[in-house]
């Protein structure tokens, strides 16, 4: 909400490559704590940031970038867009997944830890910063800025317009269940 506030359409896309490049410099940071002989507590702290951070820019990274594609693409090119990416992207998800369990169980003899979780983010850093690239590639049309109301206001309307949608409303109803019903299986 507060990012959807605060940032003009003018500036969505600078605000998703500021985002990506922000979610590399996070990624960056920790593979530098984890390759430079540091104490525990700084590796420890590191990767904390770095996933309460990310959890930030990941969210404007992904909604900056479905507001530009809404604008710089047709409905055609987004269904093509979702159709690839929600078709690849599960299957490079489980395969990072199960090299990530390959390099971790001491796979690896020359990387030992945390030289092998290290790897795992040398080997995404090159992934986020293309990201951060293509996002510089776009070529949206220009919208007009709305005036902003207060941020009391854009919350009172935003959540006014969120429950007066039935799919989202189930949506929530379905995602607190499923949520519920996680917290209750035992591990």
């Amino acid at each position: 909400f507060l990012f959807s506030w605060l940032v003009p359409h003018r500036h969505e896309k600078a605000a998703a490559i500021w985002g990506a490049r922000g979610w590399a410099a996070l990624v960056i940071a920790v593979l530098l704590t984890l390759i430079i002989p540091l104490p525990a507590g700084v590796r420890i702290a590191a990767l904390s940031v770095q996933g309460l951070l990310q959890g930030v820019v990941n969210g404007v990274v992904q909604v900056f970038s479905m507001q530009c594609l809404g604008r710089g693409t047709t409905e055609a090119g987004r269904a093509w867009a979702m159709k690839w990416t929600f078709s690849l992207g599960p299957i490079g998800a489980v395969a990072g997944s199960l090299a990530a369990q390959y390099v971790l169980h001491n796979r690896l003899s020359w990387a030992p830890f945390p030289l092998n979780f290290a790897l795992i983010y040398l080997l995404a850093t090159p992934c986020i910063i293309w990201m951060a690239y293509l996002h510089t590639r776009w070529d949206i049309l220009p919208m007009e800025d709305e005036p902003r109301p207060g941020f009391g206001g854009f919350l009172l309307t935003s959540f006014r317009d969120y429950v007066k949608s039935k799919a989202l409303v189930a949506l929530f109803i379905a995602y607190t269940l499923l949520m519920c019903s996680l917290s209750v299986v035992p591990s």
